[in-house]
């Protein structure tokens, strides 16, 4: 084998660990998906519920379940959405907060008496408010179906989870607009978190012109 030869070996097998590590990277980073809060967000409401999604095939993999810390602090997911939904409840402190979720890391700040001055380029997070009445639930809103052992986590149950809180008229009241026409809230609005007000997707302007010339 001539040096030239061995050369290319080297190269290619120094090669080997750096295309290992991007492929568990990025295999990871579809695994993990961070629904609630977002990295860098300002929030109003120290109680937060956290949610992740794993992919499905995750639930073959139950040691994947990536762990939860808040503030340095370990918290557990709630066990009847494992292993492929995490939702966790947790109280964040005024100021500056660090949730690290598996190997993701984010940054919240919570608006309060003692901590009035967020990080200027940071975004206010908003998200619809949950009832205070009883523990909420996904399955309030969206649908949730069982498979063997497994949850699944559906799309938002419309117009049934909205009307069950807003009736028509408070709808005409706020919107100007009749509710009949609308096929359904979330062309809209966002409800896991939004950085306009009324949890708005875009300005009033641009999601008028969407229906509308």
């Amino acid at each position: 084998m001539s040096n030239m030869q061995k050369i290319r070996l080297l190269f290619i097998a120094s090669l080997v660990p750096i295309i290992v590590w991007i492929v568990f990277a990025s295999e990871k980073e579809r695994e993990l998906k961070i629904v609630f809060p977002q990295d860098r967000s300002i929030l109003t409401n120290p109680h937060v519920t956290v949610i992740c999604k794993l992919n499905e095939d995750a639930k073959d993999k139950p040691h994947t379940l990536p762990n939860l810390t808040v503030n340095g602090m370990t918290h557990e997911w709630r066990k009847e959405y494992l292993p492929t939904i995490l939702v966790a409840g947790v109280k964040l402190q005024e100021g500056l907060n660090w949730l690290q979720i598996g190997d993701a890391k984010v940054s919240v700040y919570v608006v309060g008496e003692k901590a009035k001055t967020p990080p200027a380029d940071w975004k206010e997070i908003r998200s619809h408010p949950l009832s205070v009445e009883k523990e909420p639930t996904c399955s309030t809103c969206h649908t949730l179906t069982k498979g063997i052992g497994t949850p699944h986590l559906g799309e938002v149950q419309l117009p049934k989870a909205c009307d069950a809180c807003h009736s028509e008229i408070e709808f005409e009241l706020k919107h100007n607009h009749p509710k009949r026409s609308i096929e359904h809230c979330t062309i809209c609005h966002s409800i896991h978190g939004s950085t306009m007000s009324s949890l708005l997707k875009r300005t009033p302007k641009e999601l008028c012109k969407s229906c509308h010339d």
